[in-house]
């Protein structure tokens, strides 16, 4: 170290031992090759992980890059854009690691896929976005007690509603796996059962990312409705969703003929003005779309000969202004939007087909589908890359610069 030191400076050789000794840090194992990265990323953080702080204001302090390696960024910026919809919230800090336990993170002694503490939330790589949501919640929950003082006996009220003790069993819950008494009391999992906070997690967590689920499986138990109802009038879910319910409950109504489809469209007509710039519009509007092709089968290569005329042209328009409809939703989930893509060209071919077109009108149509096919591959570059307006802009822009008319 002395010759070092004689020929490029004192300073210039602590820098030199300083990388060595990083480099020897980071072959050790993947944990600690994790937090070299993180050091580099803390003192130079990269573009995106500046924007993504501006945008949401939540410093990304460890695990960005593993997060956008492993398409983890892409789950975290959904779950953000939702969560921050409903009910804004505020963390220290956000870090994805490889594992959770207290040779990683110093104070964190949990083992799981996610953990809220010191005001952050750490998550384990890979982890799903239904735990993003359960953690997110538990930071929502707190600052809900505050403004609600009343809101967490409220809901254990419910909870030990109709029962001699408490609903809540502690460690017990892990004996409560093998049984499904636990729905019967107003649960979705047994592990919602061993105390009120995760009682709150799961079960709103669950309903952001399976709202349907919940419609058709969980909202007949009277308490686990009244907890959503709850859990609505405070912003831990959004304060449409019980409405939102009813319409999933209508919907199943349609494919079982009990409802016909004119009466779901009013519904669901009904509930956007009741409820504009509604977290659920992209998904209703796609519905609408969705029982239009179950009607015609305009997607099946088994096409009624009747139907190959001026019906079949105004069916297919028909999806395709729907399916326009859920590209213009004030916020786009994810899954309606990018299949309404797909299906737009597969509608604009179809109506490519449809008989007393000139070629020069059937060219359009192809010509159209193209573009719809790739705005496809558009979104999902924009999603590896980490965009985090396709909840608001999605692939508008893209689409309005090849020509294509969403007003």
């Amino acid at each position: 170290m002395k010759k070092l030191t004689n020929k490029v400076g004192f300073w210039d050789a602590l820098v030199v031992t300083g990388a060595l000794a990083l480099g020897a840090l980071a072959f050790s194992n993947k944990d600690n090759q994790l937090k070299v990265r993180d050091l580099y990323e803390n003192i130079s953080p990269s573009k995106e992980n500046v924007e993504f702080q501006e945008k949401y204001g939540i410093p990304f302090t460890g695990g960005y890059q593993l997060a956008r390696e492993n398409g983890q960024l892409e789950d975290i910026i959904k779950v953000m854009n939702i969560e921050k919809r409903s009910k804004d919230f505020d963390l220290d800090f956000l870090k994805v690691r490889y594992n959770l336990g207290k040779d990683v993170d110093g104070n964190y002694q949990v083992k799981g896929e996610g953990v809220l503490a010191e005001d952050g939330v750490c998550l384990k790589k890979d982890c799903f976005d239904e735990t993003i949501h359960h953690e997110i919640k538990h930071d929502k929950t707190y600052d809900v007690i505050k403004e609600h003082p009343s809101f967490l006996l409220d809901w254990v009220n419910i909870a030990n509603r109709g029962l001699e003790g408490s609903a809540y069993v502690g460690e017990k819950w892990k004996e409560k796996l093998d049984s499904d008494d636990f729905v019967s009391n107003g649960f979705i999992s047994a592990y919602s059962m061993s105390n009120e906070l995760e009682d709150i997690a799961v079960l709103c967590a669950f309903a952001e990312s399976n709202p349907n689920t919940i419609a058709n499986d969980y909202f007949k138990n009277d308490k686990i409705k009244d907890k959503l109802d709850l859990a609505s009038r405070v912003g831990l879910v959004p304060t449409e969703f019980t409405d939102y319910m009813k319409m999933s409950k209508k919907l199943k109504k349609v494919y079982g003929e009990e409802l016909s489809r004119e009466d779901y469209f009013a519904a669901v007509d009904s509930f956007l003005v009741e409820n504009p710039a509604s977290i659920y519009e992209s998904g209703l509007k796609y519905q609408k779309a969705e029982l239009i092709d179950m009607e015609t089968a305009v997607r099946t290569k088994r096409m009624k000969p009747e139907l190959m005329g001026e019906q079949l042209a105004r069916k297919v328009d028909q999806q395709i202004d729907l399916y326009k409809d859920v590209l213009k939703s004030d916020f786009k989930r994810e899954i309606e939007y990018y299949f309404s893509l797909g299906n737009l060209g597969i509608c604009n071919l179809k109506r490519a087909r449809v008989d007393g077109l000139t070629e020069k009108e059937s060219s359009e149509y192809r010509d159209k589908a193209i573009v719809y096919f790739n705005a496809q591959e558009e979104f999902d570059r924009r999603k590896s890359a980490g965009d985090m307006n396709l909840t608001s802009v999605g692939v508008n822009d893209y689409l309005s610069e090849k020509g294509i008319d969403l007003k």
